[in-house]
């Protein structure tokens, strides 16, 4: 059985070995182009979604908005006697009052109300590491929430107690480096 499928698969091969193409786009029956169909396929699969849309559209406009609406919409507070200009309304300012503005730093710190000086507990290793981040960096003020002042104070502080050595040092180079490198001084003769 299976040779005679083989026998017929090879002789349909031999008689139709030249390949048969397939009619172009352009020599089809279809009354319309390619290009059409496509268009006419996007339309269909579209109309429902814009209907929709058109149907929400609708709704909006018909609704009538309070002034708690459009209040909402408003970034900027007005206060009464407030001069603008058209400039004012359009979406570029709008956008510069709604951007968020920064917290003011705090006009008291811990440090203040506890009536501490950090450059003179340098060497309590527990205050300093409190302001410094696991690999010895000193934290921002961002992070440490100390006024302007006191972070300066503190990292010099912390500074001072690394320099002392109750700190983590910041090395230019890899600990195992400057191991390494230690071990070389010593091996090598001296003069």
């Amino acid at each position: 059985m299976l040779d005679g499928f083989l026998e017929s698969s090879r002789s349909q091969r031999t008689t139709n070995s030249p390949r048969q193409q397939q009619p172009s786009p352009s020599t089809l029956p279809s009354s319309q182009s390619p290009w059409a169909m496509a268009n006419s396929a996007v339309a269909e699969a579209t109309q429902k979604s814009r209907t929709e849309q058109n149907r929400v559209a609708l709704a909006d406009l018909r609704r009538s908005y309070t002034r708690k609406d459009l209040e909402q919409q408003v970034f900027r507070r007005w206060k009464t006697g407030d001069i603008y200009s058209p400039r004012d309304l359009s979406g570029v300012e709008a956008s510069k009052w709604k951007k968020v503005s920064k917290k003011p730093r705090p006009r008291r710190d811990v440090l203040d109300q506890l009536g501490v000086n950090p450059l003179h507990y340098y060497t309590n290793f527990s205050i300093m590491g409190e302001y410094t981040t696991e690999m010895g960096k000193i934290r921002s003020g961002n992070e440490t929430g100390l006024r302007p002042v006191n972070q300066r104070k503190m990292a010099k502080a912390i500074r001072r107690a690394k320099g002392v050595g109750l700190l983590m040092p910041g090395t230019h180079l890899h600990p195992e480096v400057l191991r390494l490198q230690a071990v070389d001084q010593l091996r090598t003769p001296r003069r």
